[in-house]
């Protein structure tokens, strides 16, 4: 178990709280600290040495972080800002609504490392990992989102639709490379993140809908990997935070990018959605008839 997923959602649903991490700062805890702070929270990162380490008062000061600190990226330690090193944390600010409205960069990837300030009621988030659920062989991204977007409307998703995915970075001088950018090219909403092996992009993925879920509540909400339904820990994390939900879980016989009735073969065979009870999923066919109202969050 990842202890981010944790942080992300204490550090974005509790109140007047404030937050001491020991862990050494890098990989995911890096970019998750930084998603808390450009949301008004504040954790004091506390970096234990390599060599033997005393709990005492004093030495935890010695190796802790404050809100200013430099969060670089891949596995460099954080580094202290001597100016913005006080001996008491700083006070948390809890933000969980962005009310100013923004006019979207068309070219801007958003990777959650800002609010997500377009969360619209009306709006089908989508969230799909692209190595659990390959894309067809070279399409472009408008063509990919126009596909997942089309099938999506014909079983009654809403049209306004946002699709982020996933991908493993490590596998560099391949395909991933066109899309893993840091401006996009191409005109629909569907951005390409970094997600690293499998366990990682699952870890990423959850706290990305945690994220997103702090700004707004999207009509629909879609997942499509295979990497949550086995996992009790983050099956009960995101229930808790949005009921409804709509799982896509790729298996052998209708993972099939390169056939003409992808991806809505995989939509319809591979639908799964949360009953009362966290252990079973409906085994229902997906409701090609059900009213748009119904995807609707309750609670």
């Amino acid at each position: 178990m990842d202890m981010t997923s944790t942080l992300a959602k204490y550090g974005l649903t509790c109140e007047n709280a404030n937050f001491a991490v020991i862990a050494k700062p890098k990989g995911e805890l890096i970019r998750v600290l930084k998603c808390l702070r450009s949301r008004g929270v504040t954790v004091l990162l506390i970096d234990p040495p390599d060599e033997k380490f005393s709990f005492g008062v004093e030495s935890l000061l010695g190796h802790a972080h404050y809100g200013k600190e430099d969060l670089s990226q891949g596995e460099e330690e954080c580094k202290e800002d001597q100016e913005d090193l006080y001996p008491y944390p700083y006070a948390y600010t809890y933000t969980s609504n962005v009310e100013e409205e923004e006019e979207e960069d068309p070219s801007k990837i958003l990777d959650f490392l800002e609010p997500i300030r377009l969360v619209k009621e009306d709006m089908t988030a989508v969230f799909w990992d692209g190595e659990d659920c390959p894309f067809p062989l070279g399409s472009t991204p408008d063509a990919i989102y126009k596909s997942i977007a089309s099938a999506l409307v014909e079983r009654h998703f809403t049209d306004n639709i946002t699709i982020w995915a996933y991908l493993d970075d490590d596998k560099k001088g391949s395909w991933r490379d066109d899309l893993l950018v840091d401006n996009k090219t191409w005109d629909s909403r569907i951005y390409f993140l970094p997600g690293g092996d499998k366990d990682s992009r699952r870890i990423r993925m959850a706290n990305d809908i945690i994220f997103l879920l702090n700004t707004g509540r999207p009509r629909n909400l879609v997942l499509a990997s295979d990497q949550f339904i086995a996992d009790l820990f983050y099956l009960e994390l995101l229930r808790l935070l949005y009921s409804d939900i709509v799982f896509i879980e790729p298996t052998q016989d209708i993972n099939k990018p390169e056939s003409p009735e992808w991806p809505g073969l995989l939509i319809d065979e591979g639908w799964l959605q949360f009953t009362s009870n966290i252990r079973k999923f409906s085994d229902e066919p997906f409701p090609k008839e059900r009213a748009v109202s119904n995807y609707e969050c309750r609670g």
